[in-house]
């Protein structure tokens, strides 16, 4: 979908950097496994994450910004995003999405296909949004945070770093740091496990 994203937006990849590739290349660009790039010879490079794990993802992006690499955005052309709102580096806007304005989108996020981030919200770094989350007005999501296909947040709710909301929720009051919620509305069942917890903030 990065891929897809990038192509419609007439940007290029030179390469695909997977530890486990299926093919040695992808609709013509080349598949590499990251051992086998010689980074001590690239002098500068853009890069992506393509990764949905958020753990994964944060570990990847770390690892890439020390080897001098400079996040770039992909955003897919029938996205919308306001001239007004403010983004970070290495985001993720796939197709359908809206993001409106004073809107503020940290960095290494994804906002998947009609993901919608309304005025004045704001998106802390290594974020997913899945397909179809609806965003009111105001809402503020920790670093980290993970919400679920479907889910819809009224006006000026925050949602906690590291939290996961469940598939199809319905958030109608704030919800602490690293915890797993769920319903409609939505209410707190259990903290996250330690290994879903993603590190304070490195980006």
């Amino acid at each position: 979908m990065v891929f897809d994203a990038a192509l419609s937006a007439g940007m290029h990849f030179d390469l695909m950097v997977d530890d486990e590739p299926p093919l040695q290349e992808f609709h013509g660009t080349p598949v590499v496994k990251s051992s086998e790039v010689p980074w001590n010879q690239v002098a500068e490079f853009g890069f992506i994450v393509a990764i949905g794990n958020i753990a994964a993802r944060v570990r990847v992006w770390q690892s890439l910004l020390g080897k001098g690499g400079q996040p770039v955005n992909v955003i897919h052309r029938a996205a919308v995003v306001s001239p007004h709102a403010r983004l970070g580096r290495g985001n993720f806007i796939a197709a359908g999405a809206v993001v409106g304005i004073d809107a503020v989108i940290e960095d290494n996020c994804i906002l998947n296909t009609g993901a919608t981030v309304d005025h004045d919200c704001h998106i802390g770094s290594h974020t997913h949004l899945c397909p179809g989350v609806h965003l009111a007005g105001g809402v503020r999501v920790g670093s980290g945070a993970l919400l679920g296909i479907g889910v819809s947040v009224v006006p000026g709710i925050t949602i906690g770093e590291g939290s996961t909301i469940g598939a199809g929720s319905t958030v109608v009051r704030s919800i602490p740091n690293h915890v797993i919620a769920y319903g409609a509305p939505a209410r707190v069942k259990r903290h996250s496990p330690p290994e879903s917890i993603i590190c304070k903030r490195r980006s």
